[in-house]
């Protein structure tokens, strides 16, 4: 359970120019997914219309070569 509530920390201090109705509303909306070790997130020039909160584990950021 310790997982969870860190999580919950995060997001909140992560919110905290929100209202708490919108904090409310934006945390009722997510949702928890478990990657894979390699499996890809974002690509870039996908439309950006999630926002996600790393609670644990690691990510690393890359992108392509300019040419290609």
């Amino acid at each position: 359970m310790a997982h969870r509530s860190s999580a919950r920390n995060v997001t909140f201090r992560l919110l905290a120019g929100v209202d708490p109705d919108g904090q409310r509303s934006i945390v009722s909306a997510a949702r928890t997914r478990k990657l894979r070790a390699s499996q890809c997130i974002y690509r870039m020039g996908e439309p950006a219309d999630e926002l996600f909160v790393l609670t644990s584990g690691r990510a690393q950021l890359g992108r392509p070569a300019r040419t290609g």
